[in-house]
């Protein structure tokens, strides 16, 4: 017969047992979870997804080409897009625009952009920057908009449209103006440039690494 001093004594024995179970539990799982990854615990708690890219859509267009490719990379990437004007408008046809180009140089006229990027376009990490081949480079008021805005710590994505010049040396140029901002590879468009560009655009954004 029991004591019955001892019929309602609690059986400490069981609850240190079942604490030493769930002891045991909480350290296979922690075991478990550093285990399954091949980074420290702080490293692996810290891993975020990579934030999309900031894009910025800049160009210069005479005639509408460069415009029309301009537009539809704005449109693959969701991007802004902004013109790059001169204070004094070219001609509209190209062959008065050869002309014009070819008496500025003639007189030593220094082609100033109209205005600078605007205040709300600056915080971006990549710009997409758009211009037509003249006489094998960029026409002189998109470089000294690149020189004056210097695009240090940015990444610069240029893309031409041309009529057999390709790219011309656009990216060495553009690299020359920007000395502290890194210019990626080019893309050459020929023109019209039309909304059939799309494949070799989101081919150029994949190699690059632009895609938004």
């Amino acid at each position: 017969m029991k004591d019955p001093r001892t019929a309602f004594r609690p059986n400490h024995s069981n609850g240190v047992r079942r604490t030493l179970i769930k002891r045991s539990l909480a350290a296979g799982a922690l075991f478990f979870t550093l285990s399954s990854t091949s980074l420290p615990l702080w490293a692996a708690a810290g891993r975020t997804k990579r934030a999309a890219p900031r894009i910025v859509v800049l160009y210069f267009s005479a005639t509408g080409t460069t415009k029309r490719a301009a537009e539809t990379i704005a449109r693959m990437t969701g991007a802004p897009i902004w013109r790059i004007e001169p204070e004094v408008p070219y001609p509209d046809k190209m062959r008065a625009v050869a002309d014009k180009v070819k008496a500025d140089e003639k007189a030593g006229i220094c082609v100033r952009p109209k205005a600078p990027l605007p205040e709300a376009l600056r915080n971006a990490d990549i710009y997409i920057i758009g211009s037509p081949v003249w006489s094998g480079t960029m026409p002189a008021v998109l470089a000294d908009f690149l020189r004056s805005e210097g695009f240090a710590g940015k990444r610069i994505l240029p893309f031409t449209t041309h009529m057999g010049s390709n790219l011309g040396d656009i990216p060495e140029a553009m690299a020359a103006a920007c000395p502290q901002a890194q210019v990626a590879p080019g893309l050459a468009l020929r023109a019209p440039a039309d909304d059939t560009i799309r494949p070799e655009v989101a081919f150029w954004l994949k190699q690059t690494d632009a895609r938004p």
